[in-house]
């Protein structure tokens, strides 16, 4: 019998035991889509054919440089992807047809956005100078990626705005500046509370790099910028540096049960070794992006920057578990050879 499916529902296993597909051996076993019309749980903003349900295709080709990109990412960085969860991250609320919409000055067009935000006024926004917030509009259908959000005279100011239309590709036009450090909608990779709990992730997430010895952070170069990105934070650099919006694949051919890893942690490489991870910032470290605890509400040791150890355990001098995939192969976002949709 098929399962209706309504995206603007936060739904867990506990509400419906049909989306749990972690095994009492903490194996993860992924369900397929569901019926009738392939939604993916436990929630879809974007199209059906967006790259941001692509996963990556058996045996894919991967960049001429992947090997010298990869020593570049272990001689900088850790060996294996923190996980920003409580800082440096977006909180995510829903919005409907009775949510509050305000007037919010949005100082980098110097205009005025219509924009709901939830009831009690003000929400909760992080600490950090990022101030990043993500409101899922089901009702205007709109993903609003916020950046430096500030609540002030009763209402919001927002240092920069985007609006992703809920349905559609979820991405930015190339060369058009929209928010965060590559143009890429937060919305589409973070790690969300839900699917922690579906015990399956049905899209790529995001990581940020570090900046690493030049003095201009931003640029539109075209060689160094490669869909879902649509501008960089990170200058073109010299040697192997990886640009914004190629995919880092954890190798396929690893035993996710041979790594001790915890139920999460399994969820979360699984994901990584079907769906890979975008590059798309510059930051401190090498770390991928969580739903804030703010309105995640984790539950540690549930999310730990330390949940992908074991990974990092297995890079010796001749061999890392991490690869890169040919984003030089799909120069336009219409052309995605390495990707396979997983629609029924």
């Amino acid at each position: 019998m098929s399962t209706l499916f309504f995206p603007f529902l936060r739904v867990t296993s506990i509400q419906n035991d049909s989306y749990q597909s972690i095994s009492t051996s903490g194996t993860v076993d992924y369900l397929p889509p569901l019926e009738p019309d392939g939604d993916y749980p436990p929630t879809k903003l974007w199209s059906d054919d967006s790259y941001w349900y692509m996963r990556i295709k058996e045996n894919p080709t991967l960049h001429p440089n992947s090997d010298e990109m990869v020593d570049w990412l272990l001689a900088n960085h850790a060996k294996y992807p923190g996980i920003q969860w409580k800082s440096w991250t977006n909180v995510v609320y829903d919005a409907y047809e009775d949510t509050p919409v305000y007037s919010v000055y949005d100082e980098s067009s110097g205009t005025y956005k219509n924009i709901p935000f939830p009831d009690p006024y003000p929400i909760q926004i992080p600490l950090e100078s990022d101030h990043s917030v993500t409101i899922q509009d089901w009702y205007g259908g709109y993903v609003w990626d916020l950046w430096n959000v500030r609540a002030t005279g009763g209402t919001y100011v927002v240092g920069d705005v985007w609006a992703f239309e809920i349905g559609g590709d979820g991405l930015a036009p190339l060369d058009v500046w929209s928010t965060g450090g590559s143009g890429t909608v937060t919305g589409a990779y973070l790690i969300r509370p839900e699917e922690i709990e579906a015990g399956v992730i049905y899209h790529p997430l995001a990581c940020a790099l570090r900046v690493i010895n030049y003095p201009n952070r931003y640029s539109m170069t075209q060689n160094f910028v490669y869909p879902p990105a649509s501008h960089s934070d990170r200058a073109n650099l010299a040697g192997y540096a990886i640009p914004e919006g190629a995919r880092i694949q954890l190798d396929p051919a690893i035993d996710l049960d041979s790594l001790g890893l915890s139920s999460t942690g399994k969820i979360i490489a699984k994901c990584m070794q079907d769906y890979g991870i975008v590059a798309t910032e510059a930051g401190g470290s090498w770390h991928i992006y969580a739903e804030h605890d703010f309105t995640a509400d984790w539950n540690p040791p549930k999310m730990s920057g330390d949940l992908l150890r074991a990974i990092g355990d297995l890079v010796t001098p001749t061999y890392s578990p991490w690869r890169i995939v040919d984003f030089e192969l799909y120069p336009s976002i219409d052309n995605l050879s390495e990707y396979e949709s997983p629609a029924p």
